[in-house]
């Protein structure tokens, strides 16, 4: 057992090499664990009988999740609701139904491994925190400038 499940889907894979016309795209019955395992299937059937499932990305190794995909790879696929998941052995692309369903897988891939995006324009493009160097402290080196005077107080009323 992997763990709980935390989401499943179909969803399609490419072969080791994504522009490889030996062997073709497949539609797979993905399942992504708290374990840190994402493992794909042949289909939801094979997945519910326990078959052993046709492979597994280790997202311990995750180095990122990306949804800018090269356009090579982009122009085979016809919907484009491709994301990359990258290991230090190999980058892993699939493609989602649609791209609240790209977006949600990217999400949750996101929420499991801790990683933050890299940019707010484009949020679904990731960086693992491993990768993260803390930015250099900037120091001015011109004086601070003399703060304003306070306003004079109100003069006291006189009493009679």
């Amino acid at each position: 057992m992997s763990g709980a499940v935390i989401r499943e889907g179909y969803l399609q894979k490419s072969p080791p090499k994504p522009d490889s016309v030996v062997k073709g795209w497949q539609k797979r019955w993905c399942v992504l664990y708290e374990s840190h395992m994402l493992k794909y299937f042949s289909d939801r059937s094979a997945f519910n009988k326990r078959d052993e499932p046709k492979g597994y990305v280790n997202l311990n190794d995750c180095q990122g999740v990306d949804t800018n995909v090269p356009r090579d790879i982009a122009r085979k696929r016809k919907n484009g609701h491709l994301f990359t998941i990258k290991t230090p052995s190999r980058v892993y692309y699939f493609v989602a139904e649609s791209s609240d369903e790209r977006r949600a897988w990217v999400d949750d891939i996101n929420r499991l491994i801790g990683v933050t995006p890299k940019s707010t324009e484009n949020p679904e493009i990731l960086l693992n925190p491993r990768e993260l160097v803390p930015e250099p402290t900037i120091t001015s080196t011109q004086p601070r400038p003399p703060s304003p005077p306070s306003p004079p107080l109100p003069a006291a009323a006189a009493v009679s």
